[in-house]
């Protein structure tokens, strides 16, 4: 990786192996695409060894994409409700995060920080992503209450959030299924990556700009 110096302080960048976040949108779009043409594409390969396509458990697209466009934290996109999507106004509320503890109890807690809590401006394309999983959300029989929040956008099998783990582990399946496929090989991609990422992009636009 490389290491951008500012005023005495190491940022990493993101950026891995010259790869933008424009290129991991069009990797993710690969990725996320229907289940038929990426068995047609596996077939193609002439590898019958592996035949319950367990890899075809990714994250949607639209979650790759609003994550590198927003920057949030993995723990606050999960804690988002949908109270907290102001699709009018394009903008999102930020003023909690879930996280669940190894005692498997789900908990709210504020952001990270104080300059956490802030309103956040959508683009249009990031207003069309989160339509689209609202849209598509299956609302639970009963919406499960954390700390007196309801209404998340992913939950599991048992109506609870998913958390930040999930997610890690839908990213890891993202980029072990691309390697499977492509010769060139993708690094490694976390939902932190795509926040570096993120903030890298903000920050070399500043110094061009």
């Amino acid at each position: 990786m490389d290491v951008l110096e500012t005023e005495g302080t190491k940022v990493r960048c993101s950026i891995l192996n010259g790869i933008t976040s424009k290129d991991y949108e069009n990797i993710a779009f690969t990725l996320t695409c229907s289940e038929e043409t990426l068995k047609k594409r596996h077939d193609r390969r002439g590898d019958e060894s592996e035949t319950n396509y367990f890899w075809l458990h990714l994250p949607p697209y639209e979650v790759v994409y609003i994550l590198f466009h927003t920057g949030l934290r993995i723990s606050e996109f999960c804690g988002l409700t949908l109270k907290d999507i102001d699709l009018e106004n394009k903008i999102l509320n930020i003023d909690h995060q879930i996280q669940r503890t190894s005692e498997m109890k789900y908990v709210i807690q504020g952001t990270k920080t104080n300059a956490g809590t802030r309103k956040l401006p959508m683009s249009d394309d990031v207003c069309d992503c989160f339509r689209t999983i609202i849209e598509e959300r299956e609302a639970p029989k009963i919406e499960k209450m954390v700390d007196g929040y309801s209404g998340f956008l992913f939950v599991d099998e048992d109506g609870m959030p998913l958390v930040a783990m999930h997610w890690e582990h839908r990213f890891n399946h993202m980029v072990h299924r691309y390697n499977e496929i492509f010769r060139e090989q993708m690094p490694n991609i976390t939902p932190h990556v795509c926040r570096h990422t993120y903030c890298m992009l903000g920050i070399l636009f500043y110094v061009i700009s």
